[in-house]
């Protein structure tokens, strides 16, 4: 372990805040002040939710961010802490520099692991309160602008492209099940939207090639974009292709740079 490591640990303590005072100074001047922000901000209680999730993703999935030396001089405190009395998760040791990477990988997150579990309304208030929050650490010099506006704009992003894959895979497997297709199968393939227009999609698969033009209509056309991801099944049907099977529609994966 070098001088220079040891000094960049403490520096996380020392020199700025830790993650875990950023939350708590963040919620108090919320509270201080609930009317910052847009007309339908979150409420109080939505936005702890909000900061616990983060919190709880950054105690176990913050070590992802960590530079080599970083992750080493970690391991090395976990191990030296003498139970839990002594214990620090990586949200007490670091700083909110680690904020970029960590948003990037709490968009993963949210986008696939919380993807059938989470409402629609949650999707909108998470990003709603950690735009803000990050906006916040902006605005108070706790992290770079550019990083702070970067990671602010990539949740705001999700809070409106997440609800809008969800509504049309509802709509997909919906339309699936009208047409009496086999939906209990598990959809064969993931694609990317390729093109959109008049109610038509078409993909493109990892090799590169084409596919369509597929029906979807005009609903699911407004509510798709290029790009995204989906995992499905297709079936031809003279000149045109239609979704026999789909499992999920996910905004193309956003991923903020790593500085560690």
């Amino acid at each position: 372990m070098t001088e220079t490591t040891q000094i960049q640990m403490t520096s996380a303590t020392s020199l700025r805040p830790t993650l875990e005072k950023t939350f708590a100074d963040y919620l108090a001047a919320r509270a201080r002040f609930p009317s910052c922000g847009p007309a339908t901000a979150p409420r109080a209680d939505e936005r702890e939710v909000a900061i616990d999730l983060l919190r709880s993703f950054a105690h176990h999935n913050g070590h992802r961010t960590l530079s080599p030396l970083e992750a080493q001089e970690f391991q090395r405190q976990q191990q030296e802490a003498n139970g839990l009395q002594n214990y620090r998760g990586f949200e007490q040791i670091f700083g909110p520099s680690k904020i970029p990477p960590l948003i990037g990988d709490f968009i993963e997150f949210l986008s696939y692991d919380l993807y059938h579990d989470a409402s629609q309304k949650f999707v909108r208030v998470t990003c709603q309160t950690l735009e803000d929050y990050c906006l916040w650490l902006t605005r108070h010099d706790l992290i770079d602008p550019a990083d702070g506006e970067e990671a602010a704009f990539h949740l705001a992003e999700l809070g409106r492209k997440l609800p809008r894959a969800r509504r049309a895979l509802r709509r997909l497997l919906e339309e699936a099940r009208k047409r009496d297709e086999t939906t209990d199968d598990e959809p064969g393939q993931k694609y990317l939207i390729h093109e959109l227009r008049n109610g038509l999609i078409w993909l493109e698969d990892i090799d590169g090639a084409v596919v369509g033009p597929i029906k979807v209509g005009e609903k699911n056309r407004r509510d798709l974009d290029r790009g995204w991801e989906i995992h499905c099944s297709l079936r031809r049907v003279h000149n045109y292709w239609l979704i026999s099977a789909v499992g999920s529609i996910h905004p193309l994966p956003l991923s903020l740079p790593r500085r560690a």
